[in-house]
């Protein structure tokens, strides 16, 4: 038989736990200060990364009253199930026509018109066109002005 196979079932013969722990006792299975200081580091921080999760998950769960103008427009670009691209674009939209806080716009369908905005905005008139519909209704431009 083997060296491996006669070690083997020689510990099947033994408690399993004492096995283990004859290979623990060799001595090169000493640990030096600077292995328990990296073992040391490694478990704050995992400590660290945990408390942090868990302080970012009550806060969302909370859900305060919105103090913040831009958490308030990202809340309402996730209700509205818009993508990150045309949530970007409305933020540009708001920039360029001061408005204040930027979460008007998804009251004001007039500031989803190209007119006044910058070229490079007045360029993706399509999707803006778009976008005004989803949120508003495709009528909503024409029935204001009446």
């Amino acid at each position: 038989m083997t060296p491996w196979l006669v070690r083997l079932l020689h510990a099947a013969d033994q408690n399993p736990l004492v096995y283990m722990n004859r290979g623990f006792q060799n001595k090169g299975t000493r640990l030096d200060l600077e292995q328990l200081v990296v073992i040391f580091a490694v478990l704050l921080a995992v400590v660290l990364v945990i408390w942090l999760v868990s302080k970012i998950g009550e806060r969302i769960q909370r859900r305060e009253p919105y103090q913040s103008t831009v958490w308030l427009f990202v809340e309402l670009c996730r209700a509205h199930r818009l993508r990150f691209q045309e949530g970007w674009l409305l933020w540009q939209v708001a920039r360029n026509r001061h408005l204040q806080p930027a979460a008007r716009l998804f009251v004001e369908p007039r500031s989803l018109d190209v007119e006044g905005l910058n070229p490079r905005l007045q360029q993706r008139a399509a999707e803006l066109a778009a976008l005004r519909d989803r949120l508003f209704g495709e009528s909503s431009v024409e029935g204001q002005g009446q």
